[in-house]
Formats: structure tokens, sequence, C-alpha cells
């Protein structure tokens, strides 16, 4: 009987069962399923008579269970402001949720990193502990970050958005403890379709910046304010902000414009403002590159 179970084993099937012996199989299996354990059935002999009235293992050669461990181990990040740490906000409250929470969902919490009297302004790769977290990730030596709340550890949706996609793309989840009152983790069904909310949150994010820039921008342009440096053609008044036309530089402009208008080329305008003595912004010969960038500032 004993060679007959390791002729099956070798065969990679269960040799020989009884009805007993193949529902007590299916039922190992899907305990591993549900609980994340890998039963090699070519591992796993077993066999059963019927002796006395009753189910007897007859043998039971050799089993094998594989824990993902690798699937279990997390990072924890706290960050605390200086602003904060006067006012006595917990990096201790916070490490102590993030152990709790690990033991809650069974991950092997390798250590949390904490960033102390460091602004949540920053981005997260520019912080200390941030870029170890960063390298931990990119190495593979993890497969979860988890963190308390969104804003230890993000400045920003667009901020958390680039990392988690980072981070996706590693095979490591993002749980965050408290987002508005609910827990969230990333690798579930719930935790994508809030990184999809988040993706559009961010991008509408950008477009009301550059929008409230480009307004900005126009604002100062017609009040004749200055926008970042001063462009050529003008100077800049006493006050440091109203902006004056150069007159010698607005006839070098005059001369581009014209000159583009009947088709010549950047090098020609170039070589044309330097014959007739025109002087670039900062005193040097003309270029084409300074010609093109002129149109460009004038487009």
């Amino acid at each position: 009987m004993l060679k007959q179970v390791l002729s099956s084993q070798k065969k990679g099937v269960p040799g020989n069962l009884s009805r007993r012996g193949q529902g007590l199989l299916q039922v190992l299996t899907i305990f591993g399923e549900l609980f994340s354990i890998n039963l090699t059935l070519s591992h796993v002999v077993l066999h059963f008579v019927l002796d006395m009235g009753g189910p007897v293992i007859y043998t039971v050669l050799q089993s094998k269970t594989q824990t993902r461990e690798d699937d279990m181990k997390a990072i924890g990040y706290a960050r605390v402001s200086s602003t904060e740490q006067v006012n006595g906000t917990s990096l201790d409250n916070q490490q102590a949720q993030i152990r709790e929470y690990a033991s809650l969902k069974l991950l092997d919490l390798m250590e949390t990193l904490v960033d102390a009297g460091i602004s949540g302004g920053k981005p997260l790769a520019t912080r200390p502990q941030g870029q170890r977290l960063a390298e931990k990730v990119e190495v593979g030596e993890i497969s979860s970050v988890i963190i308390t709340k969104l804003d230890r550890a993000f400045r920003s949706a667009s901020d958390c958005l680039s990392n988690v996609e980072t981070w996706d793309k590693k095979g490591v989840n993002l749980h965050i403890l408290n987002l508005g009152g609910q827990s969230l983790d990333t690798g579930t069904p719930i935790g994508k379709f809030f990184i999809t909310i988040m993706a559009a949150a961010a991008e509408l994010e950008r477009n009301l910046i550059n929008e409230r820039c480009n307004e900005g921008r126009k604002a100062r342009r017609a009040e004749g304010r200055r926008i970042g440096e001063v462009p050529f053609g003008y100077t800049l008044a006493e006050d440091g902000k109203t902006l004056l036309q150069n007159p010698q530089e607005q006839e070098a402009l005059s001369l581009i414009r014209s000159m583009k208008a009947k088709g010549f080329t950047l090098r020609q305008i170039a070589g044309e403002l330097n014959s007739r003595g025109y002087k670039a912004k900062k005193g040097g010969i003309w270029t084409f590159g300074q010609v093109q960038s002129i149109l460009r500032r004038a487009a």
C-alpha cells in the first residue's frame, strides 16, 4: 500500500484516497486559499483506510506550507512639523496607531520611519526618511506603506498620486488609517477607485493652479507690472514693480518684428541688430537664440 502511495506522489496526484480523504483534501485546499497558504499537493500525501469502522490515516509522507511572507512586509511613516511639535502633536500616537493597524491586518511591520520637525509642504522624496522609504520601495523590500493621515506623507493630491502610481508599479500598497474617518488600502477595489478619483482631483488641482497663474500674469501685464524677469524693451521703475518702455530697446523690437514679417531668418535678424549697434538685454551681442526667445515671448 505504501509503495502505491509513493508511486502516486511522483505523479503529483493524491494516491488511492477514499471519499473522506478526498473531502478532507478539498477542505485543506480551500483553507489554504482563504488564509494565503500554498498547500503543495505533491508534498501532501493522504491515505485513508476504513479500519474498525473509522478513518485512520495510514501514512502522511510530507507536508509543506509556504506563507507569502514577502507579501506581508510593511513600513510605517510618521511626520510632524516644527509647529506641530510645539503644539504637542504626538509622534508616539502616530506610531502606536500604525502598530495596531499592522497587527490587525497581519502585516509584518519592519519599522516606522519618522520625520520630526519637517514641513508638510516638502515633497515626500525630499525628506530624510521619505528618501529612505523611496529606497526601500525601489529595491522591493516591502509590499505596504502605512500612514495615519494623507497629510502626514504628502503635500497635495498630485504628490500623493505620483508616489502611489510609482509604488503600484512596484507592487506596493498604501494604507491610510484615517481618510475622512475611514481606513483605505490601495490594494483593494475601493482603494483603486479612490486613486482614480484622486487622479481626477489632481488634474483639477493642476488646471486650477495654471488658470490662477495665467490670470495673475494677465492682470499684472495689463497694469504694466513686472512678470518674472524684466523683458527686453522695458526697464523697471523705482517702485520695483512697474515696467517702463526703453526707447532704444523698443526700436530693436520693432526691427525684429519687421524683419521676421518680411521672411528674414533668425540669424539674419541677429546679424542686422549687431550691425546697427543694438545690444542684447545684458549687453552682449545678438544670437539667433535670443531673437527666437523674444519672438516667443511676444507671441
